[in-house]
């Protein structure tokens, strides 16, 4: 509908200005995520459904693909959390999920750190 539109659009120009900055600053999307059906409010559970976020999350995620920045998909992070306890309303999630993510997050920046790393070194192998 219009609210998926009007979504996607600002994606796309957010996505579409932050390549054009040219940025030496890592940027990571993070996807929406998902929804414990059963407790999002009787009101918004016509669109407020994990299926329906799940093509809302491959669209946009594309969108940032395409313009050359990672994705942190926390739909699936959000959906293996099963415990009563994780949400109160069915989209916002307690601080061990956020954690979890978090967690997720700074390991891939780790992981560029040694990647990075290793590059730098190999090129210094090169230049003595």
């Amino acid at each position: 509908g219009a609210a998926k539109s009007y979504y996607l659009k600002k994606v796309s120009e957010l996505s579409e200005w932050w390549q054009d900055q040219n940025s030496e600053t890592k940027f990571v999307w993070c996807t929406s995520t998902s929804y414990k059906e059963s407790k999002v409010p009787k009101r918004h559970q016509r669109y407020q459904k994990s299926k329906y976020i799940l093509a809302i999350n491959a669209e946009a995620r594309n969108y940032w693909i395409n313009k050359g920045f990672p994705v942190l998909d926390v739909f699936h992070i959000t959906a293996a959390c099963k415990a009563s306890s994780c949400t109160a309303d069915g989209s916002h999630f307690n601080r061990m999920v956020n954690r979890a993510k978090a967690q997720v997050l700074m390991n891939y920046f780790a992981d560029l750190q040694v990647v990075h790393n290793r590059k730098i070194f190999k090129i210094r192998e090169r230049v003595e």
